[in-house]
């Protein structure tokens, strides 16, 4: 049985509470980005290091939060090496979420090798 069939009712009710504030959080900070990406000109408008402000006259200033450089939308990046799309989870993210399989090894007495599904 696993650690997650032997939670109590009070436990799996909070994670299933957590899981829908997480949820509703992500829907938000997608409508977000979407609104962020069609603001913005080039590969930037679709990265995830996007810093973008506009402000109350519509004056809209952007920063690359990557290389900490102030953007210019008369003139749009094409090519970044540290390009992320947004709403693409990080690599950190991944491994958070993988699942860890350890296999026996086949000589005794050592220990198996664990696996990223």
């Amino acid at each position: 049985m696993s650690d997650r069939d032997q939670r109590s009712p009070e436990e799996k009710e909070k994670s299933r509470l957590r899981q829908d504030a997480y949820e509703a959080t992500e829907r938000l900070q997608g409508s977000l980005k979407s609104h962020a990406r069609s603001l913005w000109p080039g590969l930037c408008g679709r990265c995830s290091h996007l810093e973008l402000m506009v402000s109350q006259s519509e004056v809209k200033l952007a920063k690359c939060g990557e290389f900490n450089r102030a953007l210019d939308s008369r003139d749009p990046i094409v090519e970044c090496t540290g390009y992320w799309p947004r709403g693409h989870p990080t690599y950190n993210e991944l491994i958070d979420r993988a699942k860890i399989i350890w296999l026996p090894d086949h000589k005794k007495g050592e220990p198996g090798t664990g696996v990223y599904l």
